[in-house]
């Protein structure tokens, strides 16, 4: 003859086995669940790059200038003549730079050499090598050249996602008189630009 046992819930006040695991249950689910309701923490910021300028000394230069304050998204550079002599035909000069914080986006026309004539831009990155910058700002035609000091080209950099500091450097580097010889004396000045968050 088969038998048949029948479960009866405890008496008030006996020990139930399943309530010891009660509490340890409860915990490893709270666990999974990340605690109950915890948020997220937020996405990092962008990043941003400052341009830092190297210091000419007194006397016929071409420098760097950049915004005083930490740009997103992009930062132009204004390339500057100071104190060029007067007959300055042209500037040509390659710009090394690293291509992991910054990449080269456009330019924009300067201003110094506009006021003796036309002028013609050639701003192109060297083959093969994103992070060359060629760069040919020049007079054309007959005249009598530009002098003094004012921008002569801006160049606009994508901002990059890495965090660091590029440095940014002139290479074959030389100003021109309207004969095409090179003008002497002219310092050339360039800077960084640091990525942070």
């Amino acid at each position: 003859m088969t038998t048949h046992s029948i479960w009866k819930p405890c008496a008030r006040g006996a020990h139930h086995p399943f309530k010891s695991l009660l509490p340890a249950a409860l915990v490893l689910l709270l666990a999974a669940c990340g605690g109950g309701g915890g948020s997220a923490p937020p996405p990092p910021g962008p990043v941003t790059a400052t341009f830092t300028p190297i210091a000419a000394p007194p006397g016929a230069s071409v420098v760097i200038s950049g915004p005083g304050t930490p740009q997103s998204g992009s930062i132009t550079l204004d390339i500057n003549a100071q104190s060029l002599p007067a007959g300055t035909y042209a500037v040509a000069f390659d710009l090394d730079f690293e291509t992991q914080f910054v990449a080269f986006s456009s330019f924009q026309s300067g201003s110094f050499f506009e006021a003796a004539g036309p002028v013609s831009y050639q701003v192109t990155t060297a083959p093969g090598n994103a992070g060359k910058l060629i760069v040919g700002v020049s007079l054309a035609g007959a005249t009598g050249g530009a002098s003094g000091s004012g921008r002569v080209v801006s160049l606009r950099f994508n901002v990059q996602s890495n965090t660091g500091t590029s440095s940014l450097t002139f290479a074959g580097n030389t100003a021109f008189a309207a004969s095409g010889a090179a003008i002497p004396g002219v310092t050339w000045a360039a800077g960084s630009i640091r990525n942070q968050r």
